[in-house]
């Protein structure tokens, strides 16, 4: 699938579980949620830090109670190997 685009796994906890957060999140733009439940989730948010401050903005302005934001920045050479380990599975 297309180029890599430098991004950060963000994982994202609520302060209270909101019902359809995880929507509100996908209308970020160059967000996706990765998994989520009522009161917390992984976001895969692409870009550097200006795209992760405006994801934690915009969370913030619709209303979310955002009690943690925890970007996990991967190297090219974990991706890599995460992904050698998906596709190999012997």
């Amino acid at each position: 699938g297309g180029p890599a685009i430098a991004g950060a796994r963000v994982r994202v906890t609520l302060a209270a579980a909101v019902m359809g957060w995880q929507e509100q999140a996908r209308g970020c733009a160059g967000v996706q949620v990765v998994e989520a439940d009522g009161s917390r989730g992984v976001l895969l948010v692409a870009g550097g830090d200006q795209e992760l401050a405006a994801t934690l903005k915009f969370l913030v302005e619709a209303g979310l109670p955002v009690a943690g934001f925890h970007a996990e920045r991967e190297n090219l050479q974990d991706s890599y190997l995460r992904t050698v380990r998906q596709e190999g599975g012997q």
